[in-house]
């Protein structure tokens, strides 16, 4: 009986050890996400930013999400040459890993 009765608790523990070990694979992954989700919040706003204090580009509504530290560009500006240098100030932001330059030209 003594032996049946270790292998209960045996098996009770190992279950209890997965249990904790998917809680915390499951939390790892929702904090993983959840820092991403701010670190693709604070990678726009810095650039937002940076783009409304460019002499050449604060005048145009440029939209800038960021999913996983790919940036989309979005909106439209008068020539390539500002296209261009939204992208390449887009790009010197830490922790971009593209951007999607989808800015349309629309001469005014």
């Amino acid at each position: 009986m003594k032996a049946k009765t270790e292998a209960i608790f045996a098996k009770a523990g190992d279950a209890l050890k997965n249990a904790t070990e998917n809680a915390e694979s499951s939390a790892n992954v929702f904090a993983n996400k959840a820092i991403n989700k701010i670190d693709d919040l604070a990678i726009t706003t810095a650039i937002s930013s940076e783009l409304l204090k460019d002499a050449e580009i604060k005048f145009f509504r440029i939209n800038v999400d960021t999913k996983d530290g790919a940036v989309v560009l979005k909106g439209t500006v008068p020539t390539d040459l500002v296209r261009e240098r939204a992208a390449a100030i887009a790009k010197t932001f830490s922790g971009v890993q593209s951007v999607d330059n989808q800015l349309v030209i629309k001469a005014k």
